[in-house]
């Protein structure tokens, strides 16, 4: 008696998950009834977050050439989050005016550069609730490509080159104030340092590579 009823139980076990997903997937013509699910904007793969911003810098050239000076100079884009959670892509598209001063070897120039980049950076918050305070680290870098560039004062010998594309390497921390539900304050230091010689050296230019100290505040909008 026993054996008959663990081998109804069983066959009953086995039969009716096949009758449910029979019944959940055809209707009574026969039909598939289940619908293919639309993608969501929550998704990992989607953006969640714009962020317009400006930046405050810092910038300079490091060589073994000269000595260059500090300039200052400014910037301003619009970066996005793209998944969700505590671990994200960031990427966007950011203008930034770089270059140098020197008043070393009889030159005074004064070097101004303008790039548009496109950053590609990790980026790590320390809370996941996406409307909440999180201190947040990111890093990457930001290829790009110089769209002016304007040289002054009495520097010796004509033009500086410099090359028209460029790599850096970026590594920032900040943190996310929220505003109301749907917007945060985004403040944040930015360290970049390139990895490309911009001097235009096969053209007779100087062994120099980009550097800057950003200050950025930018308004995160949630999608």
């Amino acid at each position: 008696m026993l054996r008959q009823f663990l081998f109804l139980a069983l066959a009953f076990n086995l039969t009716f998950p096949l009758v449910a997903f029979s019944q959940s997937i055809t209707d009574s013509k026969g039909t598939i009834s289940q619908k293919v699910k639309q993608p969501s904007l929550t998704n990992n793969g989607d953006v969640s977050r714009i962020i317009p911003q400006i930046s405050f810098l810092a910038s300079n050239f490091t060589g073994d050439e000269f000595k260059f000076d500090t300039k200052m100079g400014f910037g301003a884009g619009v970066a996005a989050d793209i998944g969700t959670g505590s671990l994200v892509a960031e990427s966007g598209i950011l203008y930034r005016q770089l270059g140098t001063q020197t008043n070393q070897y009889g030159q005074n120039l004064i070097l101004n550069l303008g790039y548009i980049g496109l950053p590609l950076l990790a980026k790590a918050y320390t809370n996941s609730n996406p409307h909440g305070f999180a201190a947040y680290f990111k890093g990457g870098v930001i290829p790009e490509i110089l769209i002016y560039k304007e040289v002054s004062g009495n520097q010796p010998g004509g033009d500086f080159p410099v090359n028209s594309l460029d790599l850096e390497a970026a590594l920032g921390v900040g943190s996310k104030f929220p505003v109301n539900p749907n917007n945060d304050l985004f403040l944040e230091v930015t360290l970049n340092r390139g990895l490309t010689n911009v001097g235009a050296s096969s053209q007779g230019g100087s062994n120099v590579f980009n550097a800057a100290l950003l200050l950025t505040a930018g308004l995160g909008i949630d999608l």
